[in-house]
């Protein structure tokens, strides 16, 4: 009887095929932010306040497509010199799950000095960008999330959280942890651009966790992350609390998934670090 490739492998998911998007290669996130398409067209995927020091066009504010932010075209509006800042992070998952900052002095950088900057959005000094409304995940659900980064390892940071019953981040001496009221590690950040993609089961008695970087596992094979849920209903925030544990780094990418992504995340990591040369 003849067996095919997939069913041998236990239908795990075989590398994405040549031009295939990330949204394409596994379609049902429940939030997805980038700079880049994701789902094959040209969304829009950021908006942009601009910071002219006080001159003409200062504190306009425009939407870019990914396209758009590619071509040079935000760099453009934001001008020579300028500073630009992200007051949305459009969510390209079709669920409208946008993280916004209104106010100015907390939103993250995008533009430096008339540059745009490399690793996507600089988070310094209590930036943050959240989703107006809220997700709730019973016990027994297994969270999905794929997030590039570059840290800069100087103190206990939160990239992705939702509230304290579900956080990423880093500690001070640079220590990658995933928690759900109990830190599971996963190696020290290297300082470069990185991929964490993490498959957690959040469980009341007792949730697990794997930690890959870059596409190879870092932490201890399903580590014991705690018995937090995320229940009641939280707030996705990318950038951590206010002036205490914020991400300090920048961010390129986020997607997150309510489901077990393990036969996609092959796959999911291969698209990422092909995408942004990450080694």
């Amino acid at each position: 009887m003849h067996v095919s490739l997939d069913s041998a492998l236990g239908r795990q998911r075989r590398l994405n095929s040549v031009g295939e998007s990330v949204l394409q290669i596994a379609p049902e996130a429940a939030a997805a932010y980038s700079l880049r398409s994701l789902t094959g067209g040209d969304p829009k995927v950021v908006r942009v306040r601009r910071d002219t020091g006080g001159g003409a066009g200062d504190n306009d504010e425009q939407d870019f497509t990914a396209s758009e932010v590619s071509s040079g075209a935000l760099v453009d509006f934001v001008g020579s010199g300028n500073d630009g800042f992200v007051e949305t992070w459009y969510d390209q998952s079709g669920d409208s799950q946008n993280v916004v900052q209104a106010t100015a002095g907390s939103q993250p950088k995008i533009v430096s000095s008339g540059s745009l900057i490399a690793g996507g959005l600089r988070f310094d000094d209590a930036q943050k960008l959240e989703t107006a409304s809220t997700f709730s995940f019973a016990s027994g659900t297994t969270l999905s999330t794929f997030i590039t980064n570059s840290s800069d390892a100087d103190e206990t940071s939160y990239v992705f959280r939702f509230l304290s019953n579900y956080i990423l981040l880093n500690t001070g001496s640079g220590l990658r942890r995933v928690t759900a009221g109990t830190f599971a590690n996963a190696g020290t950040a290297s300082g470069n651009e990185e991929l964490w993609s993490t498959i957690s089961t959040i469980n009341s008695s007792g949730g697990t966790s794997n930690f890959f970087v870059n596409g190879t596992l870092a932490s201890d094979p399903n580590a014991d992350i705690g018995t937090k849920v995320v229940s009641p209903a939280r707030n996705l925030n990318i950038g951590g609390l206010g002036s205490d544990n914020h991400w300090n780094g920048t961010v390129n990418e986020v997607i997150f998934y309510p489901t077990d992504q393990t036969s996609n995340r092959a796959a999911l990591d291969a698209n990422i670090i092909s995408h942004y040369g990450i080694s």
